[in-house]
Parts: C-alpha cells; sequence; structure tokens
C-alpha cells in the first residue's frame, strides 16, 4: 500500500476529505522532523524509531557549507576532528 492509497483509505473509513486527512498525516511527520534536532530520536507507535544518522548529517552540511575535498576529510578523520 503506497501512500495515496493509505490516505484514501482513511478518508473513506473516517468520512473525511482526502485534504483534511492528507494535513493530519503530514502534519505528524513535519511536526518530527521539525523535533529530531532536539531530542535526538523520536518513536512513533507502530512506525518505529527514527533518529540523525550523524554521518548523513555531516555531508549535508558540507554541501550546504562548500563541499570539503576528500583528502581534505581524510586528514581531519586522522587528527580526530
Amino acid at each position: 500500500m503506497n501512500q495515496k492509497q493509505l490516505i484514501k483509505e482513511l478518508a473513506i473509513k473516517y468520512n473525511k476529505n482526502i485534504s483534511e486527512i492528507e494535513k493530519a498525516v503530514y502534519s505528524q511527520f513535519k511536526f518530527v522532523a521539525n523535533k529530531m534536532p532536539e531530542l535526538g530520536e523520536i518513536r512513533l507507535p507502530f512506525f518505529g524509531v527514527f533518529k540523525v544518522n550523524e554521518k548523513k548529517l555531516q555531508k549535508i552540511r558540507e554541501r550546504v557549507n562548500g563541499k570539503i575535498d576528500k583528502e581534505d576529510r581524510k586528514r581531519e578523520i586522522k587528527k580526530g576532528t
């Protein structure tokens, strides 16, 4: 079942229009995304535990702040930073 099917089934089950169900579903994940930096990890029943992957976060920071050369990164790792 994909996301659109789930939203459609929930709309039918609770007799609501699709836009109301989409708003409810997406607000959950928007909340999680906003709270994750503060809390580190969040557990959603029946979905699992969501946490920040530090390696991926570092890659994102590098892309945003200007990509670091691979050789420079290797030197940083050897120094312990």
